[in-house]
């Protein structure tokens, strides 16, 4: 499984190598962004196309792994509750375990109702 995952990684890496050099005309072109709002007006720098590529995908990636961890982290913080809430529970059953077992007199009423 593990050759099969290298094996993917490594045609993708392949394909995404061919796809930038047989574009690279177009993606080496400058673009400029401006912001333009009513009161305030910003034009950056250009920058070529595939640096804007790279820098989304990045972000993408930094954000996943960023969910990520945030949901492992919140995995685990579950897991020790309901570990902690295990070991209560056994801990009652066994109490419940060791109490000792006595006879009660019950009333006559009881007794018919029991059988």
């Amino acid at each position: 499984m593990k050759i099969l995952k290298n094996m993917a990684y490594t045609l993708i890496v392949v394909l995404a190598f061919v796809f930038f050099m047989q574009n690279y005309p177009t993606l080496s072109t400058p673009i400029s962004i401006r912001y333009d709002l009513y009161f305030f007006q910003v034009e950056l720098l250009p920058f070529p196309v595939w640096s804007i590529i790279l820098l989304s995908f990045s972000l993408g990636v930094m954000l996943a792994v960023f969910f990520g961890l945030y949901e492992r982290y919140m995995i685990k913080q579950n897991a020790k509750s309901k570990t902690r809430e295990v070991a209560r529970l056994e801990k009652e059953v066994n109490s419940l375990r060791n109490l000792p077992i006595t006879e009660e007199k019950f009333s006559e009423e009881e007794e018919q109702v029991r059988g």
